[in-house]
């Protein structure tokens, strides 16, 4: 009797082990199926991203490439008017850079006294 009670404790051992094993290996598996979704979503959303970022970059430069070029277009132009207006008023001129050297100046010395 007692030979038969162990044996079918036994028996219930392993029945209770194998059951354990495909459960895990079932719980593996879909813990294995999640893991490679989150990872394929993930990367998705990781190259989503990184082009999102590349068109925001391009964008951008190209914005400043056309600001650079409007900015030396009309840089041009007003040192064209300024060396025409020194050709035509040579005294005007220099009378205006001499006032504009004493505002800086009485600027700075007030920065200075404080």
């Amino acid at each position: 009797m007692i030979g038969r009670s162990v044996s079918r404790d036994i028996a219930e051992l392993e029945r209770q082990v194998g059951q354990f094993k495909r459960d895990f290996e079932n719980r593996l598996s879909r813990l294995n199926t999640m893991t490679r979704r989150g990872a394929t979503r993930a990367s998705r959303q990781a190259s989503t991203y990184a082009a999102d970022v590349a068109d925001r970059f391009r964008d951008s430069a190209d914005s400043i490439r056309s600001l650079t070029d409007d900015a030396a277009r009309l840089s041009g132009r007003a040192l064209r008017k300024i060396g025409d207006e020194v050709e035509q008023r040579p005294l005007l001129t220099l009378a205006v850079a001499v006032g504009v050297a004493l505002v800086v100046m009485g600027l700075l010395a007030r920065r200075h006294a404080e």
